[in-house]
């Protein structure tokens, strides 16, 4: 159980569980959205709308599409990646990935067209940007 700035003082359970050499959790306070393809729809859909998870960052590179190359962080559930940040998201939270990999909390949101669409998405609750201190 955890409690996150970004689930309005709640205490939250995430429907996965850590790994037992989890150094730490980093806690959040904005969510970042991520690009999460068609390949990741069946896992999240397993955890389901309004779920919270943890997720894991590793600093990487992205593998296609017009910014293809650029530094960005992948996201992993479950060991496997559904998504990373774009590269600008990746270097506006530089730094707070410790060694290039840590672990977060994420949220499937329940929005309303999500729901219409038939589409998961994910947010990762990281800490606020340096630059908007």
């Amino acid at each position: 159980m955890a409690v996150n700035p970004m689930s309005n003082g709640r205490v939250i359970t995430p429907a996965n569980t850590l790994p037992g050499d989890v150094p730490r959790i980093v806690n959040g306070e904005v969510h970042v959205g991520v690009d999460a393809g068609k390949s990741a729809q069946q896992l999240l859909k397993r955890y389901g709308y309004g779920a919270w998870v943890y997720v894991q960052l590793i600093a990487g590179l992205i593998p296609r599409g017009r910014s293809r190359g650029e530094s960005a962080y992948h996201v992993m559930l479950d060991g496997r990646e559904v998504g990373w940040l774009d590269s600008a998201c990746s270097a506006r939270h530089a730094g707070q990935v410790v060694n290039g990999d840590a672990w977060f909390l994420a949220h499937v949101p329940d929005r309303p067209t999500d729901r219409l669409t038939n589409r998961f998405s994910l947010r990762v609750s990281m800490p606020r940007p340096l630059a908007w201190a």
